[in-house]
């Protein structure tokens, strides 16, 4: 079966959101159940592979800082909250379009925010975070392990009964 053999079961009058809800689910479902297989048979190659991942999706959305006004807002407030820098360290920055000319990083890599604390860093990087985000968001998902779990349970259960309603609501 080809994708637009899945399309055509839409018709006309009806709406094609349920169908590339299934597919995106059916997607998610996919990589989910990829990483509870890895973390559970404690598969290194595999959790490798999801690190890997993870690593270079925070690159290429690095790259978009100062362009994308979500995306810089977003690092910011990463950045800030957690006290990293870059992926795996400050020096991602000096690949990104941001920080490739003057070798700097955004002033929310600093420890004491100030005007232009980023800037043209060359040798001094005492007043920076120095250890990467990746490293800290793995180390705050350890320690808060239990409310990550009975929320994404909680989503699940919300998101079963929701299916349930839909379903009605559609059959009629």
């Amino acid at each position: 079966m080809k994708l637009h053999d899945a399309f055509a079961v839409v018709n006309e009058t009806s709406s094609g959101v349920p169908v590339i809800i299934t597919i995106v689910g059916g997607v998610i479902i996919s990589v989910s159940a990829f990483g509870a297989i890895a973390i559970l048979k404690s598969n290194h190659s595999m959790i490798k592979v999801l690190h890997d991942n993870l690593l270079r999706r925070f690159l290429k959305t690095l790259d978009k800082y100062n362009r994308e006004s979500q995306v810089t807002k977003g690092i910011d407030h990463l950045q800030e909250n957690f006290q990293c820098c870059g992926a795996q360290n400050y020096t991602d920055w000096f690949n990104t379009t941001f920080g490739s000319l003057n070798s700097a990083v955004p002033n929310s890599c600093c420890k004491m925010i100030t005007k232009s604390c980023g800037m043209n860093l060359s040798n001094d990087t005492a007043n920076i975070n120095q250890q990467g985000c990746i490293q800290k968001l793995k180390k705050w998902a350890e320690e808060h392990i239990a409310l990550i779990g009975g929320v994404c349970i909680s989503v699940g259960f919300a998101q079963n009964l929701f299916k349930v309603e839909i379903g009605v609501n559609f059959d009629c």
